[in-house]
């Protein structure tokens, strides 16, 4: 872990650029296997940082626990996607955000598509998201929960139940995201995967303990 400065709301939406690089694998992968749950989220994380800009910017101007209307999210390379939901508001530093999100065909990289059930808001994707422990130790933690049906380099549909935990390096001006750790069930054919991965991939034995100790 790091010890950054007090992350500042308006820099969140820099993550966008950094998301991890996506495996480049054109072998499509069941959504149900370790290597398609992996390639699923690569792509997807790109589509974290923009969820997360929408809601943060929407609780600040937001009422107290008020219910946002729905954000447009359009998709980088594909279709049409909208951020709703619950935004917290807190006297303090750290961020609370509940929100749920609509995806229509949706891609930020053309690799992955993915597509929510809209029937209602309850079974969209549930995105849970908390900033804490600002400014003396950043770190980032969220929930994805929610059916997700998948298309191109990965395929199928699941029923994800994950938790991120990520730390944050700032230094005010330029906020980075050191590591994210993945942990969860993905349901998929009626089978449970158990997943538990670190991104980004590669890095060294001292900081991969580190980010899976998160």
């Amino acid at each position: 872990m790091r010890t950054p400065a007090l992350l500042p709301l308006a820099t969140l939406v820099a993550f966008t650029a950094i998301a991890y690089g996506c495996s480049g694998n054109d072998d499509d992968n069941d959504v149900g296997t370790e290597a398609g749950v992996l390639e699923a989220y690569q792509n997807f994380e790109p589509t974290i940082f923009k969820i997360t800009s929408a809601g943060l910017a929407a609780k600040g101007t937001a009422a107290q626990g008020a219910n946002i209307p729905e954000i447009s999210m359009p998709g980088l390379v594909a279709g049409s996607g909208g951020v709703g939901g619950n935004v917290s508001q807190s006297s303090g530093n750290n961020e609370n955000l509940n929100l749920w999100v609509r995806l229509d065909a949706y891609s930020d990289t053309g690799d992955v598509y993915f597509q929510t059930d809209n029937t209602s808001d309850s079974t969209k994707l549930q995105f849970g998201l908390q900033i804490k422990n600002q400014p003396g130790d950043n770190t980032m933690d969220g929930t994805i929960d929610g059916e997700l049906t998948l298309s191109g380099d990965v395929d199928g549909t699941g029923i994800f139940d994950l938790t991120t935990v990520s730390d944050l390096e700032d230094d005010d001006l330029a906020p980075d995201l050191i590591c994210t750790h993945v942990t969860g069930t993905v349901t998929a054919a009626g089978d449970d995967l158990e997943v538990d991965f670190v991104l980004p991939l590669g890095l060294d034995s001292a900081m991969q303990a580190a980010c899976a100790a998160l």
